[in-house]
């Protein structure tokens, strides 16, 4: 984690970004945690630090800025998760209706999926994609029970 954390510090000095005690606590957090986090979800594993919301808040946009972490919008709710040393470049964001708990699918042919679709739209619309979001909403395997 030293050697992810000294990139994520060098990208910081790079946008002028002061690294405080409060933004190394959320940045160790996401490299610690690999699920997507709510801004509240921060705040709750971080409050014995006596990080406030506020504080959070501004700390995930100028990490989203930086190109640090993601947002991604989900039921008109944001979740955050760490685009830096990512390994799941092209995947799939699915939320279980009922348990609320939100995971990536990632796969070899949906990945391919993803690329063709991609391809298919600039092809046909004439347009440049830079970024794709895929939300699937439904129940997860452990709800269906």
């Amino acid at each position: 984690m030293d050697n992810k954390m000294m990139k994520l510090e060098k990208i910081c000095e790079d946008n002028n970004v002061r690294l405080t005690t409060r933004r190394r606590a959320v940045l160790e957090l996401f490299l610690k945690h690999e699920d997507h986090l709510r801004a509240e979800d921060i705040h709750n594993l971080l409050k014995h630090t006596g990080i406030g919301y506020a504080t959070v808040y501004r700390t995930l946009e100028i990490l989203e800025r930086i190109g640090i972490i993601q947002e991604v919008m989900i039921d008109q709710v944001k979740y955050y998760e760490l685009r830096m040393f990512s390994e799941k470049c092209l995947h799939v964001h699915f939320k279980c209706e009922t348990c609320k708990e939100v995971f990536d699918c990632q796969d070899v042919k949906l990945g391919l999926d993803i690329i063709d679709l991609r391809d298919y739209t600039e092809k046909t619309y004439g347009v440049k994609v830079h970024d794709l979001a895929i939300v699937m909403v439904g129940q997860c395997e452990k709800c269906q029970l």
